[in-house]
């Protein structure tokens, strides 16, 4: 899980855009038990500054009962690490929220938010390493065809030993946007030996066992 804050410390936030954040939480948990595990909403003010922007996704294989739980853990951990911050986001391993002020759903960015987590067995021989990058391009290939944006699977190295991977992207992006974001961070993996990188934008995850919620 992490958690990043944009703490307001030069202006109070209003009691108008207080009222839209705590609605737009209350709307998401309560969407996601109807949407297909991705949705975002525009809350409006009286003023420009009291708009809030939010948008929430889930991991493409979590059911619906599961992704409004990770949602709902998530907006309690926003309320309580970021009191006073005009945006934010937040990510667990199977969900994140993203929310501000200003209207991020049409900018991408591939350079905010990144964690890494290193894998627990290492491929020794260059042979694997090869054949599990060439098949993590190939779920990338797959997700970018689809309009839920990701996909996972697994396959076999030479060995017989089993791997799996997923890959996904935030809806918004579309998909010339998505490959960008997951073929930098699949090339990130590499250098940095990870099981799984993500992004606010998207995620590349691959190990030899499965995630699982």
């Amino acid at each position: 899980m992490g958690v990043y804050c944009e703490n307001s410390t030069e202006q109070t936030l209003s009691s108008s855009y207080q009222t839209n954040f705590n609605g737009i939480l209350s709307w998401l948990t309560s969407d996601a038990r109807t949407s297909k595990g991705y949705n975002y909403a525009i809350s409006t003010g009286a003023a420009a500054n009291d708009t809030v922007y939010c948008l929430y996704d889930c991991q493409g294989d979590v059911d619906r009962s599961f992704c409004q739980f990770c949602l709902s853990a998530s907006t309690n951990e926003l309320v309580r690490r970021c009191p006073n911050s005009v945006s934010a986001i937040i990510w667990y391993d199977f969900c994140f929220i993203q929310y501000s002020n200003q209207n991020f759903i049409s900018n991408f960015s591939t350079t905010l938010f990144r964690y890494d987590i290193l894998g627990r067995k290492n491929i020794s021989n260059p042979t694997g390493v090869n054949a599990t990058e060439n098949y993590m391009r190939s779920l990338i290939r797959i997700a970018t065809m689809t309009s839920q944006l990701n996909d996972m699977g697994e396959f076999s190295l030479s060995n017989g030993e089993k791997r799996y991977g997923l890959v996904q992207c935030t809806r918004y992006l579309g998909d010339d946007k998505c490959a960008q974001c997951l073929e930098d961070l699949l090339e990130r993996v590499h250098e940095r030996c990870a099981k799984k990188i993500r992004m606010a934008v998207c995620t590349v995850f691959g190990d030899h066992v499965r995630e699982s919620s």
